[in-house]
């Protein structure tokens, strides 16, 4: 196989010919330092693979570079990658150097031929240091193609410092985190800190024009005390598994580490992780931090191999890379008009017209009849034509959500570097052209030209939970945890409260950054739906896919997602659309999304959502070795992964043994008292003291062990240990990984089960026959509040009580399960006083929503508990929860029944188990159906009125009451130039839902239909928003009486629509 002609697929284009002995080195070889011009790249082995004769090649530029497997004297080795004796195909004293193409000759004859085994590397212009890329055998000469910044005719791409940015897997899959590198700017680390920035670039020194990093750094830290240089590239990027890569950055040895670090010499460790599904994918997260050493983890798709997100045809296929697109109805024949656009556009005989075809040659000849020309850039006065990329080598790449075209191989730019084309697409489904949509030229960077393309072929329907996460300045937030995910059998979409009427036919099914499951109600909704209705009939339509990320409100710190490309509306030439607020409601991760409108045509719904997942991710931190998150109501317990006394976890790396705890001290060797962690060869030393203060930030635990033994340096640094938890569900409990140390601080890393939120599930249900909806989500206990408590007091002797949570685990109690939404305990006698202790640490777990069992009528089921002894059988213990609707305020809890073969019945009188219900009329005042609470809004009446002002609008409204200035019977107006226009009040309506919505309006009689729409809540007052559509919306708040009984934390808002 080394000397068998072949051509890999990329079909580069090679003229062979007979090589004679007249290449000589010449003057043009030497850089302006009279060094070889690619002298940056001696100081590195480089590695290609031919992936069909499964060879690998290993390449040794220079006399300096590390030597191949093949001895010293080889520059090129060839190996088979299941091993074997490798041979050299090129040897380094035969080296021949002509311009830019490289050649070492062999002394071997090749067989059945008279010219001998040869390399040839032929080097192009690239932006940065780039990887051999192996192209063709021929006549035993072995064909490499590089393109490199080193081989530019100027300086322009050349950076302080880079390293080779790639790896080969044990199979010979190319890892390639080259699109990563950034020629400027860099990437922004998510550290949790709004004080500091941290910035990296991969593999390369920053070049951040307008930030003051300094020259060299690739991990830059700028704090309000300035900038820091925390390390520089030193060595290539490794790989640790098939789907883990590391690069680590340090300072060099004569660079003065920053005064913040005291005697640490920075270090940074940027760990690359290939995600499990096409699903996921994030920013680079800081997961460690201590003593100037900083652990950053990237999920990404660029970790993969290569053959998984590229491909040289004009597909990706699901086979290969998981996801199906075919651009190829993009691609026009010989007798096409081609695409083209004009930039600027206008008469300017200066500007430019750029000409495209997908996956094909061009169907013009402005810039000649080459036939794999792809891309044309033509000055519109005629007298510049230049290439701009050609197809024949053509990469189309899917990464992280993005989905692009790269045309390389154009007409060379000063620089030398080969002119190339980047076609960013984007999913849109309604593009014009029968879904083909146009080019449209998004800039010119250094030779490289950009175009942005909505087209209906390149929406991916696996392009899901890409992009659910918000950034707003320094503050993040995360609406991941919402999504319901297919590969959980239990996982249901969420249902909508309908809102909007008192008696309605049609159920709704939504579901965050994902499309609905097909499952349950929603089973027959259309493929790619976000956002479902449903019908009595069980007809269904979708209302809005998941097309665009999630977006900060421009007032306010809600978020917004919309959802669009639903079904075609007849009135509007783009499909039904859905607007879907999210608002910040601590604790609550299982209260159900409301429709709170939907437009006259029904071509607009707009839903909103009070919601945990809405609140800013923030740092918190814990004792006892539990931590929680009260925006989002997690709680985290990792003292079930305490060793007792004489157990610990161990570890050997580097001929030394670690012994660590959590939360725990070591006693084990010879270890310190009180040491948290260990460190045994001959002698042992502490690594840091006990203590149980956990950390916890977006999915991180960390745990801190310091004032360990002392150093033998001149300030006798105390040693100290950084744990950090990572979720895993499919862990367990998991074990600890030993990192590395900087010669002060021990980092292990760890991923458990025990560092996994709970995914939330809705509680609501509907009635499928009189589709009348249940909402338990009032029932559900947070963090910050105390589970239900019910007592079973059958037997005086034998007490037990009951500690219970809905549609979630039970807040934390000691010895109870993590995951149990039932606890039993019992009491024992303790020194003559009663003590109580668990006595079914796990009751059942809340896997499912409620059902129904009759009109005002519930059942919850917590099923998969602790083990039970039942006549001989092993069973899971169960409970069951049996809910009745109760009219009236009291609130009661649930009544303990019997504990029968391992299942333990409890009822539970609540109104919480009535079903919503909706009433209006046309005073001020209402009653709920419920808790008989009557709601009089005249409280809110006013002799001023309220005015308020937003986006440059002034209101004038009242409440069951004139406005002032706006006319007689009028309650509200808007003002321009303090006269009113757009007076309303003819026609009032007060309705009330029973899921804690009060809704007043305002109607008019102008031109068009026009309301005022308030919804009430609690003691805010302030402007929230105004904005102009095709309607007018302007929201406000104001003060109300807040009852005792459902909550009515609703916004209220005002609509003038026009």
């Amino acid at each position: 196989m080394l000397f068998q002609d072949k051509l890999t697929q990329r079909r580069s284009l090679w003229l062979v010919v007979a090589l004679g002995c007249f290449l000589v080195r010449s003057a043009a070889e030497m850089d302006r330092s009279g060094s070889l011009w690619y002298q940056d790249l001696c100081s590195y082995k480089w590695e290609a693979v031919d992936p069909d004769s499964k060879m690998k090649y290993t390449i040794k530029l220079c006399e300096s570079s590390p030597p191949t497997s093949c001895g010293s004297t080889a520059a090129v080795c060839a190996q088979n990658l299941s091993g074997g004796v490798g041979r050299s195909v090129g040897d380094l004293s035969l080296q021949r150097l002509s311009n830019t193409v490289l050649d070492y000759n062999t002394t071997q004859t090749c067989p059945g031929g008279t010219n001998s085994i040869q390399t040839s590397i032929s080097f192009q212009c690239g932006k940065t240091m780039g990887t051999p890329e192996f192209v063709a055998l021929s006549q035993c000469v072995h064909y490499f193609e590089w393109k490199t910044y080193a081989a530019c005719k100027k300086d322009k791409f050349k950076p302080h410092k880079e390293v080779p940015c790639y790896v080969f897997d044990p199979d010979g899959k190319k890892h390639d985190l080259n699109p990563l590198i950034k020629v400027s700017d860099g990437y922004l680390v998510d550290d949790g800190d709004d004080d500091t920035d941290f910035y990296i670039n991969i593999c390369r020194s920053l070049n951040t024009p307008g930030k003051p990093c300094s020259e060299g750094s690739a991990a830059c830290l700028i704090t309000t005390h300035g900038s820091f240089s925390m390390g520089a590239p030193t060595r290539p990027l490794e790989g640790l598994s098939s789907d883990s890569l590391r690069l680590q950055y340090e300072l060099s040895a004569d660079s003065t580490p920053p005064e913040r670090c005291g005697e640490h010499r920075p270090t940074v460790n940027i760990n690359f992780l290939c995600p499990s599904s096409r699903h996921s994918g994030s920013t680079p997260k800081m997961v460690a931090e201590s003593n100037c050493r900083y652990e950053v983890e990237w999920v990404t798709e660029y970790a993969c191999h290569r053959d998984y997100l590229e491909s040289h045809s004009c597909k990706l296929t699901s086979e290969q890379h998981d996801i199906s697109i075919d651009l190829t109805p993009l691609t026009l024949s010989s007798t096409d008009a081609p695409y083209f656009f004009q930039s600027p556009s206008g008469d300017d005989a200066e500007s430019y017209i750029y000409y495209l075809n997908v996956c094909g040659k061009i169907p013009t000849g402005e810039c000649g009849n080459d036939l794999f020309i792809s891309s044309c850039q033509v000055k519109k006065s005629g007298n510049v034509q230049k290439v701009a990329g050609r197809f024949v080598n053509q990469t189309l790449r899917y990464s992280d959500g993005d989905l692009s075209l790269i045309y390389p191989g154009g007409d060379k730019c000063s620089s030398g570097f080969q002119r190339m084309t980047i076609i960013n697409f984007q999913c849109n489904k309604t593009a014009s052209n029968q879904g083909r949509g146009k080019p449209v030229f998004a800039g010119e960077t250094d030779c490289t030209y950009y175009f942005n393309w909505d087209t209906a072929f390149a929406c991916v329907k696996e392009k899901e939970d890409l992009l659910c996460r918000v950034r707003d300045g320094s503050k993040h937030y995360d609406l991941s945890r919402l999504t319901k995910y297919p590969e959980s059998s239990n996982s249901e979409n969420w249902e909508v409260v309908d809102d909007q009427a008192t008696e309605s036919d049609t159920r709704y099914y939504l579901n965050i950054c994902h499309k609905v499951l097909k499952r349950g109600g929603a089973a027959n909704c259309p493929e790619d739906a976000s956002f479902c209705a449903v019908d009595k009939n069980n007809r269904t339509i979708s209302l809005g896919s998941f097309l665009s990320p999630p977006q900060m409100t421009k007032h306010g710190n809600d978020i917004r997602l919309m959802y669009t490309d639903g079904k075609t509306c007849e009135n509007r030439k783009s499909g039904t659309q859905t607007i879907l607020t999210l608002k910040c409601k601590p604790g609550h991760l299982e209260s159900p999304p409301i429709l709170r409108s939907v437009s006259s045509d029904k071509c607009v719904y707009e839903l909103e959502w009070y919601t945990a997942a809405a609140c800013v991710l923030s740092k918190t931190q814990g004792d006892n070795c539990k931590v929680e998150d009260p925006q989002a109501g997690f709680s985290f317990d990792l003292s079930p992964l305490t060793k007792p006394e004489g157990s610990v976890y161990k570890m050997t790396r580097g001929g030394y043994d670690y012994y660590i705890n959590v939360c725990g001290s070591v006693k084990a060797a010879s270890c310190p008292e009180k040491a948290g962690a260990c460190q045994v060869e001959k002698s042992s030393w502490s690594l840091g003291k006990v203590n149980s203060r956990l950390s916890y930030y977006d999915g991180l635990i960390q745990l801190t062990y310091s004032n360990g033994s002392q150093y033998n340096n001149a300030n006798h640094t105390l040693r100290s240990t950084l744990i950090s938890f990572l979720c895993d569900p499919e862990a367990g409990p998991g074990s600890p990984e030993f990192q590395v140390e900087d010669n002060y601080t021990y980092n292990f890393r760890w991923y458990t089960s025990y560092a996994c939120p709970q995914r939330p599930h809705e509680c609501l249900v509907t009635d499928p026959t009189t589709l009348d909806q249940y909402d338990l989500s009032s029932l559900s206990r947070s963090t910050s509040a105390e589970n239900w408590l019910a007592m079973d007091l059958t037997d005086s002797l034998n007490l037990k009580k009951y500690y219970i949570n809905i549609c979630r685990p039970i807040i934390p109690v000691q010895g109870c399960d993590r995951d149990a939404s039932v606890c039993e305990m019992k009491y024992i006698i303790d020194k003559g006083s009663p003590k109580e202790v668990v006595s079914v640490s796990n009751m059942g777990m809340s896997k499912r929503g409620p059902i129904i069992e009759g009109r005002d009528q519930l059942l919850l089921e917590f099923t998969d508990g602790s083990v039970c002894m039942s006549e001989g059988q092993k069973l899971p213990y169960s409970t069951q929860i049996h809910l009745v609707c109760s009219r009236g305020a009291s609130v009661m809890g649930p009544r303990f029944q019997f504990n029968q073969n391992c299942t333990a019945i409890f009822l539970w009188d609540t109104k919480a188990a009535c079903a919503i219900q909706t009433v209006k009329n046309d005073s001020c005042a209402v009653v709920d159906p419920v808790s008989g609470f009557k709601y009089n809004l005249q409280l809110l009446a006013s002799k001023e009125g309220y005015k308020a002002t937003a986006n440059g609008k002034d209101f004038m409204l009242n409440i069951c009451a004139d406005a002032p200035g706006c006319g007689p019977g009028m309650g509200g107006c808007e003002l321009e130039n303090s006269h009113p226009v757009s007076p309303v009040g003819v026609e009032k309506t007060l309705k009330y839902s029973t899921d804690g919505v009060l809704q007043l309006t305002y109607k008019g009689v102008l031109d068009g239909p026009t309301d005022f729409l308030f919804t009430t809540p609690c003691n805010i007052l302030s402007i929230s928003e105004a904005c102009h559509t095709d309607q007018d919306f302007s929201k406000f708040f104001a003060s109300f009486l807040c009852c005792r009984s459902p909550d009515i934390s609703r916004a209220i808002r005002v609509a003038n629509r026009r």
